[in-house]
């Protein structure tokens, strides 16, 4: 009998080893996890890179993640990451990779299009750098465009080629003739 009694924990440390749970609680690169009744100590969550180059996202609380308990002890466990559920659907079905933040803000890439799409509808994007260049590229269009849609505002110099489009002067010639080139 006593044999078969430590196959009986053997089996649990076992069946304990990876669990589904809920994020109840999260303090900085850690977080508890729901599973059932019993709820763990805080775990560390896995990332994708943790050296000198860092990818850090905190699960969020009701978020169902994969919990890896070595012996099958909660208190020595890592969450391994989240699980697809109903209740938080991707945000764009159809794109390759995704990120939606809970202020409503998404990210995506659409392979198949080609399309990285940023909509921040609720938020200003900043983008803080030495030098910003966007270029058109001319793969599906005659000429490459950038279209902007709303008003575009610059604190600084504007050129289009070598002209200055903020401190350009023209050549008056008479009254209601067309102005000189810039200059």
């Amino acid at each position: 009998m006593p044999h078969r009694a430590v196959l009986g924990d053997h089996d649990n440390q076992l069946a304990n080893t990876a669990r589904l749970g809920v994020i109840s609680e999260v303090q900085d690169d850690r977080a508890r996890v729901k599973i059932g009744a019993t709820e763990t100590d805080l775990l560390p969550f896995m990332l994708r890179r943790a050296a000198e180059d860092y990818d850090w996202w905190q699960p969020s609380i009701g978020e169902q993640v994969v919990v890896l308990m070595l012996w099958g002890d909660p208190s020595q466990g890592v969450i391994l990451g989240a699980v697809a559920q109903d209740a938080h659907r991707s945000p764009a079905a159809g794109a390759a990779w995704g990120k939606r933040f809970r202020d409503g803000t998404v990210l995506t890439y659409d392979p198949e299009s080609h399309a990285l799409t940023v909509a921040a509808w609720q938020s200003p994007v900043t983008v803080v750098c030495s030098s910003v260049t966007i270029k058109a590229h001319a793969a599906t269009l005659d000429v490459p465009e950038v279209h902007c849609t709303g008003s575009v505002k610059a604190d600084g110099d504007v050129t289009a080629g070598s002209v200055s489009l903020q401190g350009h002067v023209h050549q008056v010639q008479a009254v209601g003739a067309p102005t000189g080139k810039p200059q």
